[in-house]
């Protein structure tokens, strides 16, 4: 799965109140985070700009970016466990599209360049919803 990690020192304060929860409300906490991530993803696609807020490049055919068939975005999903929280997508082209590359064709000759157009990553929005989930997870658990 092509994902994207980031660390959160904004969220430090919570880390203690963190390691007091037991597995299972580890697990549920990070399950929450993944679906704020998720949400989030899928709604790039709708606003057509990276988790930086920088607009797509637009795409040669017109109309909506990376949206054809929907499959893309269609295949965003979170997952968590009580590691980690995570999203991302299984689809094999899912990479290029969030870092860019060089496509060489192989069954005629040339190449096209796509564009990056991340869609995976954390916003400033992304941080803020997660740190208050994170506090009303842990104000509601250790209450």
């Amino acid at each position: 799965m092509v994902s994207v990690s980031a660390k959160f020192k904004e969220l430090d304060k919570y880390i203690e109140n963190f390691k007091s929860l037991n597995d299972e409300a580890k697990e549920n906490l990070n399950d929450h985070i993944a679906g704020v991530l998720e949400s989030s993803t899928v709604r790039r696609f709708e606003t057509e700009k990276d988790p930086e807020g920088k607009s797509w490049k637009p795409n040669l055919r017109g109309g909506k970016i990376l949206t054809l068939h929907g499959y893309l975005c269609g295949s965003i999903i979170g997952q968590a466990t009580k590691d980690y929280a995570e999203v991302g997508s299984v689809l094999e082209y899912s990479r290029i599209h969030q870092e860019g590359g060089v496509i060489q064709f192989v069954k005629k000759k040339g190449s096209v360049t796509m564009p990056a157009r991340p869609y995976l990553g954390v916003s400033k929005q992304d941080k803020a919803a997660i740190g208050r989930v994170i506090e009303s997870f842990i104000n509601g658990a250790l209450s």
